[in-house]
């Protein structure tokens, strides 16, 4: 839905009625015979001519940045050499799992991964792409969504929670959309099941 990030999640709709609800049909994608717009990008969102209206950052450790600044844009941990990855990655270098999330570098050319509430932390690395620090505040928000004069309150730790746990604006938008079309037909008495026998009880 145009939201510059892949952030998977299950939204279930239900109601006593026997109501369909349903969401609108993709306006977005990555594969050209679907002739949709194409998927946004970080860098439609943070890149050239951006404004960060709020540049405070949990950043990371020096040890961290020291083998972050090994990682190209758009790589991770499979980006070093192997006594590199063991070395920085301790026991987690065992376990099995794509943690495609470790020493990770953003790109400016594809959609932004999930945002996270804790984007400095190794396994959930959410790193500029061309600068050596953690993504800020600001373009986290910008990531999500939430307008620029959107402003959060409390410390850096308080607003990235806030961010990392909200929904982007857009799809929420779709979210509520569908919900309220459901409630929309329940005011108006219109069900696709006639026989629910909660369909007549007024609530």
């Amino acid at each position: 839905y145009g939201s510059p990030q892949i952030r998977e999640r299950i939204f279930l709709i239900g109601n006593r009625y026997g109501i369909k609800s349903s969401f609108p049909k993709p306006t977005h994608s990555n594969r050209y015979q679907d002739n949709l717009k194409p998927f946004k990008t970080l860098g439609d969102v943070i890149g050239k001519g951006f404004i960060d209206y709020d540049k405070s950052c949990m950043n990371f450790s020096e040890r961290k940045l020291h083998y972050l600044s090994k990682i190209p844009p758009g790589g991770n941990w499979r980006s070093l050499t192997e006594d590199i990855q063991k070395e920085s990655m301790g026991k987690s270098w065992y376990l099995k799992g794509g943690r495609s999330a470790y020493w990770r570098k953003l790109s400016m050319d594809f959609p932004s991964p999930t945002v996270v509430t804790m984007p400095n932390h190794a396994g959930t690395s959410m790193c500029h792409p061309y600068e050596l620090r953690a993504i800020t505040v600001g373009e986290a928000a910008a990531i999500q969504e939430f307008p620029r004069n959107y402003i959060f309150f409390g410390s850096v730790t308080e607003k990235m929670r806030q961010i990392g746990n909200a929904v982007p604006v857009g799809l929420a938008r779709v979210a509520a959309k569908s919900a309220l079309e459901v409630l929309t037909k329940i005011e108006e008495g219109v069900s696709n099941d006639s026989s629910s026998p909660f369909f007549n009880e007024e609530h």
